[in-house]
């Protein structure tokens, strides 16, 4: 597989794409490196993302820093995501434990081969519009020590319920049924709500949600109904 990961990285013609959740991948980390170090001085793009905690990692910062100064684009999320080495949109590489559950992957199998090689472009395109949903909500690295997190954002009472139900795949029906409004009205609250989060999908907004609630200490929302029982 480190042979595997050498000859796709030798071969770039486009970009690389690398979700790094927990710094430089271990296995084959030479070849990764002077992979990404070919294609910057070939001029070729090359963007990554890290977790917002390399900013607080020296290790990592320093890594970071180094591939920024020739040129890569790096920046952070306060979220876990899954980690991807993507070559010109055309291969990824998984680690195993993630490649395992992907159907049609390619290469070995066994204990030693950490990363597994995936080819399907179909599954390839799931990953590549996984990582620029992250590149799209991340913070641009500026070699700044600080967390990164993401701004307060107030939400109300029926807001926060919203995105409750959300959490637990409720239809839009079923959701407008538990608030006691219209469709519309549930339309136009979620549209407030993707002009508070800046996004413009439910998928975007889940996820940002998600992220809201790690780097922020949010109490879990009180479903409408309960005030009136408590009432009672």
């Amino acid at each position: 597989m480190e042979q595997a990961i050498a000859e796709a990285l030798n071969g770039v013609g486009h970009e690389i794409l690398a979700c790094l959740p927990q710094g430089p991948p271990d296995i084959a980390a030479s070849q990764v490196a002077t992979g990404v170090r070919t294609a910057l001085a070939r001029g070729l793009p090359v963007r990554a993302i890290y977790p917002n905690v390399a900013r607080q990692q020296d290790h990592l910062r320093s890594h970071i820093e180094a591939v920024t100064r020739r040129g890569a684009q790096v920046r952070t999320v306060p979220w876990l995501f899954t980690q991807a080495l993507i070559i010109d949109r055309h291969i990824a590489f998984l680690p195993e434990a993630v490649a395992s559950q992907v159907p049609d992957r390619s290469g070995p199998t066994g204990s030693a081969g950490r990363h597994l090689k995936i080819p399907n472009p179909n599954i390839v395109a799931h990953f590549v519009d996984h990582f620029e949903l992250l590149w799209a909500m991340g913070q641009h690295w500026d070699g700044a020590a600080t967390s990164g997190d993401l701004l307060p954002i107030t939400l109300d009472d029926e807001e926060l319920a919203i995105l409750r139900f959300l959490d637990q795949g409720l239809t839009m029906d079923a959701i407008a049924n538990r608030l006691g409004v219209s469709e519309r009205t549930l339309s136009n609250r979620l549209a407030q709500l993707k002009g508070k989060f800046n996004v413009t999908s439910l998928y975007a907004l889940g996820s940002r949600w998600q992220a809201l609630q790690d780097s922020q200490s949010i109490p879990g929302p009180r479903d409408p109904g309960a005030a009136d029982a408590d009432a009672d």
